[in-house]
């Protein structure tokens, strides 16, 4: 990223600044993930200028050479059928503002680098970026989890491990924010179907929050780790119905998040846009537990919008930016 050099002028008694150097970066939706060998792996890179002091979205020449081909490459993994998709502006290599890539995931080793190169259309400002991800050392056949008194046990099943050190086993109760609570030996490398558990006591955390949310990270002997999906424990407090937003993703022209419910029933979800008008508005159905969701947007306009999810007693939201 270049150096900023800021340019200071008065006026009416106030110093203002302007950035005389273009500043600029790229993200990656998503920006870490664990995959299994023989997964669909979608990423999309957008490129972001801060010139201004604030990230925005830029048009961008993913094809510095001219030689036709993305500046973006995908190592470290044998997976096949890589392609390249422009977002948000154009079908060409040099007028979107994001490029998705998609491919499916290898067997060989445990990470996948891709590194991408872009210059801003408007502001000159080159950027390279690399994103790693993991490819996961075991097939994980199933993880839940079950309430049983005051205790929450928790089995898994491998199908096969490879380099397998051990499992650490970790709980949430706001599905963002984990800690360790134990650990379990590994199996090293075997291509026998495995089956653990772990019981973990409950204490008051059910008393107080609807949701409990349990994850599995995975070590090798080489000391890399990977995360297995989240299984979640809920109840109804008080006879009451709860619900909560988690992992709210826009990729052109999809909203994604997940939706967690204590109970069996309909929501009504909502996107509203900076002025307060509502874009989109359709009654959901959703089931007790984890529920992904899936909203695609014919019309709409960049910028800052609210996601809004209610029922009968409860109203929850979460900041959406559209691009």
């Amino acid at each position: 990223m270049k150096n900023l050099f800021l340019f200071l002028f008065f006026i009416g008694g106030i110093f203002f600044s302007y950035n005389l150097y273009a500043q600029c970066d790229m993200t990656f939706n998503p920006s870490g993930n664990v995959y299994n060998p023989g997964d669909s792996v979608s990423i999309t890179i957008c490129f972001q200028d801060y010139t201004a002091g604030f990230p925005q979205y830029e048009k961008a020449d993913w094809d510095l050479d001219d030689d036709g081909n993305w500046d973006i490459t995908v190592t470290g993994d044998d997976g096949t059928g890589i392609s390249f998709t422009a977002l948000g502006g154009g079908n060409t290599m040099n007028s979107t503002f994001c490029v998705k890539v998609e491919f499916v995931a290898g067997s060989q080793g445990n990470l996948i680098s891709i590194t991408a190169t872009a210059e801003g259309l408007t502001n000159g400002c080159q950027h390279t970026q690399v994103q790693n991800y993991t490819l996961l050392p075991i097939i994980l056949e199933s993880f839940e989890v079950a309430q049983r008194g005051d205790y929450a046990i928790l089995n898994w099943i491998t199908a096969s491990e490879f380099n397998n050190d051990f499992y650490t086993l970790e709980m949430s109760v706001d599905g963002e924010n984990f800690e360790d609570i134990g650990e379990v030996k590994g199996a090293g490398t075997t291509l026998e179907r495995k089956e653990y558990s772990f019981k973990y006591k409950l204490n008051k955390n059910l008393e107080v929050n609807p949701f409990i949310y349990f994850r599995l990270r995975q070590t090798d002997f080489d000391g890399l780790t990977s995360h297995s999906d989240v299984v979640l424990l809920s109840n109804n407090i008080n006879n009451k119905t709860y619900f909560s937003i988690n992992k709210v993703t826009f990729q052109n022209p999809d909203v994604s998040f997940d939706v967690s419910s204590t109970y069996t029933g309909n929501i009504q979800v909502r996107i509203v846009d900076i002025s307060g008008n509502i874009i989109y508005s359709r009654t959901w159905g959703v089931d007790r537990g984890i529920n992904s969701l899936n909203i695609p947007l014919d019309n709409y306009h960049p910028g800052i919008h609210v996601l809004q999810v209610m029922n009968n007693n409860n109203i929850e939201t979460k900041k959406l930016f559209i691009h």
